[in-house]
């Protein structure tokens, strides 16, 4: 019997209230998954247990009780059921519906970017479980591959409702923070206002773009860069891969429109939009333009594995399960926060692109900076 870190009274092969731990499926922010089953019927579940040090902050009690709410309380074939919840040995825990596929998140670190087909087949269905929460006024707030279940079919299913937000669940952020994944945030929630269903599209839009490209939309950049290129920046062109018709592309742009009013207005216009853009006469059109000198994804083994690295490296350098940051108000006059090339601080655009304006004025009465 192992002791698992985050638990660490539990072990392998004990029991924690009906149910018996087997195996440990993964590790967030909050808790720890463990493949378990119940012993009074056999049934294989997910258990997701809180970790010991966050049972003890009533924020995250509070977000984990709160999951466990809104999972019971929406049913869809694309969102992972959760069968209970309870409370055994000092540790609060919910058993969903086990699925044995993995995520997504391994599926497109071991193969790299996924056929065509299967990134639209796999958009549309997580928009229509998407759909489903936004009906009910519910918005994920943390959609990415690492919460999308796949099954032994490849279905898709999304879970970890953690963050949700909707009316009848109490905000349980600090004022200014931004509750997230960094990869795949929206650029209104980095500048500090409210959350949406737009928020939702536009991490789904970086979804598609990661199982096309095999990494997140600004996987290459630094941690600060992406906040920066979520907010300025436009998706990186999926062009090298000739059998992605342009109109796809274009779907990808849409949902990552930097304002929320530009962006499709739910998540099954986007999925509809993709089935709409890899249809055939898409494709052949998107196969015709194609350069001669490009080979598909299916044909470039050499680019799948250099997507699956680069993946590989942003995820090891860049484990944030959660990014929480004040963002500064933003002014008309100023700028997002940029790196001064001279004297590496970084601080708010003052005339020139080279250099800060502590540097540009050469005098202490100049606006400040924070050192790198």
């Amino acid at each position: 019997m192992s002791q698992i870190s985050g638990t660490p009274d539990l072990r392998l092969g004990e029991a924690l209230g009906p149910y018996r731990l087997e195996s440990v499926l993964g590790e967030g922010a909050i808790g720890v998954v463990f493949g378990a089953r119940r012993e009074n019927d056999g049934t294989v579940v997910a258990l997701k247990v809180m970790k010991k040090l966050l049972s003890r902050n009533d924020v995250y009690r509070r977000r984990f009780v709160r999951e466990a709410r809104v999972a019971q309380d929406v049913r869809h074939p694309h969102l992972v059921p959760v069968l209970d919840v309870g409370e055994a040995r000092g540790y609060h825990y919910l058993a969903g519906a086990f699925v044995e596929g993995g995520t997504l998140e391994n599926r497109i670190e071991a193969e790299g970017p996924l056929a065509l087909e299967e990134c639209i087949r796999l958009a549309a269905e997580i928009a229509s479980g998407l759909d489903t929460l936004h009906q009910r006024g519910i918005v994920h707030r943390d959609v990415k591959p690492s919460n999308v279940m796949l099954g032994r079919s490849g279905g898709a299913s999304l879970t970890d409702f953690g963050l949700a937000k909707g009316p009848a669940y109490t905000v349980l952020t600090q004022p200014g923070q931004v509750m997230g994944t960094l990869d795949y945030i929206a650029p209104e929630l980095i500048r500090g206002e409210q959350s949406g269903a737009p928020a939702d599209v536009y991490a789904l839009g970086c979804v598609v773009h990661e199982c096309v490209a095999g990494t997140p939309p600004f996987a290459d950049r630094r941690l600060f860069e992406i906040a920066v290129a979520h907010l300025e920046a436009e998706p990186p062109d999926l062009a090298w891969r000739p059998d992605v018709p342009p109109a796809l592309a274009e779907v990808v742009r849409v949902a990552m429109a930097k304002d929320p009013e530009a962006r499709y207005p739910s998540a099954g216009d986007l999925g509809r939009a993709a089935r709409a853009a890899a249809s055939p006469s898409a494709t052949r059109s998107a196969t015709r333009h194609a350069s001669p000198s490009r080979s598909s994804a299916a044909s470039s083994p050499a680019r799948c594995a250099s997507a699956r690295a680069r993946g590989r490296r942003a995820r090891t350098s860049r484990r944030r399960a959660i990014a929480t940051f004040a963002p500064r108000a933003p002014s008309s006059s100023a700028r997002w926060p940029r790196r001064c090339a001279r004297c590496r601080a970084r601080t708010r655009r003052a005339g020139t692109r080279s250099a800060c304006a502590r540097c540009s004025a050469g005098r202490s009465s100049a606006p400040t900076a924070t050192a790198c």
